[in-house]
């Protein structure tokens, strides 16, 4: 990371390279998603003997759209699509669409990453399975907050529950902002993670909690808890929450993004 670059010049530095192309927002449509969405279908009877975690999504045939999103199947999708080179959105993948027009995501939130503070509750199962991997991976304790991108992981089914793998090239990111909250600028993303480089201390309202910005181009990414494993999602208004504890819940303002990873190269 160009740590010694303040956050301004740091975004600018790597705005250059990320216009050198413009992802598509979501490939994840007509044909494809058909195709993806049976065998999604069939993954989850066959190989998750229809676990609940994984009925969330609905796929729209009139539209050729897949509607829903968690932590669990965002990640399903990805097993899925990697098999045709393409992959689930990265949190960097999705600031390097923000980049380039906003309203693509707007009105809709996209799971991005897992976020893992400590081995305590939330989630204190898989967070305690995510951790003894990151331990035997790197022979050191974890340290944290880590975020972990969906793109990282694959469902693994133990008895009844389904935990997340780490992949062999998984690359946990370490970020201090994810135990903080505020507002930022897209001068102050880091695009090389999706994340933001600080955070300047926000407005609250009477029971403490963050006050949404109407300011152009301002965003709020929204921290409550410093344990357990949660969820991050960029929201509807394209605010990162971080904090998120149903891993599973899914609504119709979901969407999965998949893009095509050679775009970047």
């Amino acid at each position: 990371m160009l740590t010694s670059k303040t956050p301004t010049s740091l975004a600018r530095t790597q705005a250059y390279k990320i216009q050198l192309y413009e992802p598509s927002a979501n490939l994840l449509q007509g044909q494809l998603a058909e195709e993806v969405f049976k065998e999604y279908v069939r993954r989850v009877a066959k190989d998750f003997s229809e676990n609940p975690e994984l009925k969330g999504l609905t796929y729209n045939p009139e539209t050729q759209t897949i509607k829903g999103s968690n932590s669990y199947s965002a990640i399903l999708i990805n097993q899925i699509v990697e098999e045709k080179g393409l992959r689930v959105a990265t949190q960097a993948d999705l600031e390097r669409i923000l980049f380039h027009d906003p309203s693509d995501l707007r009105g809709f939130y996209n799971d991005a990453a897992l976020i893992l503070r400590s081995t305590d509750e939330p989630n204190k199962y898989p967070a305690k399975y995510l951790a003894e991997q990151i331990k035997t991976r790197t022979k050191l304790l974890p340290h944290y907050p880590l975020m972990i991108n969906l793109t990282d992981l694959e469902l693994e089914k133990k008895s009844k529950r389904i935990l997340f793998k780490l992949k062999e090239n998984a690359e946990p990111i370490r970020n201090p902002v994810l135990n903080q909250g505020g507002t930022f600028s897209p001068d102050e993303i880091d695009f090389k993670t999706g994340l933001p480089t600080s955070l300047p201390n926000y407005d609250t309202d009477e029971n403490g909690l963050p006050i949404p910005t109407t300011k152009d181009g301002i965003r709020l990414l929204a921290y409550t808890r410093d344990k357990g494993l949660t969820r991050m999602t960029n929201n509807i208004f394209t605010d990162l929450e971080t904090d998120i504890l149903d891993l599973s819940r899914t609504e119709d303002t979901g969407r999965i993004i998949v893009i095509d990873p050679n775009q970047y190269q």
